[in-house]
C-alpha cells in the first residue's frame, strides 16, 4: 500500500489513506466519508504521503507497510488510529 493525504476542500480536515494509487485512495475516501457522516464529502484533493503531523508515527509507518487499504485518523486527542477498508 501506498499513502495519500487528502484534504477536503469544505472542511479542510485532513485525513491519511492507505491505498493502491489514487484512484482506489478517493474510493477508500469517499466511502469512509459516507460510513462516518452519512453524505457525500463533496470536493476534495489527494496528495502522495502521509500528512506531516502523523507521517512518523508507528501506526501510519505499520499500515504502509502492509496489504490493506484504510483510513488513519489522526484524532483531537494526537492519537492515531487505523479504520480499514473492506470489499
Amino acid at each position: 500500500m501506498q499513502l495519500f493525504n487528502v484534504k477536503n476542500d469544505r472542511t479542510s480536515e485532513v485525513m491519511c489513506v492507505a491505498a493502491r494509487d489514487t484512484d482506489h485512495a478517493s474510493a477508500v475516501y469517499v466511502t469512509f466519508w459516507i460510513a462516518r457522516s452519512g453524505g457525500a464529502p463533496g470536493r476534495f484533493s489527494i496528495g502522495r504521503g502521509a500528512p506531516a503531523e502523523i507521517k512518523d508515527n508507528f501506526t501510519v509507518k505499520t499500515v504502509e507497510r502492509g496489504e490493506i487499504a484504510g483510513v488513519i485518523v489522526h484524532q483531537l486527542d494526537g492519537s492515531v488510529l487505523f479504520e480499514p477498508a473492506f470489499g
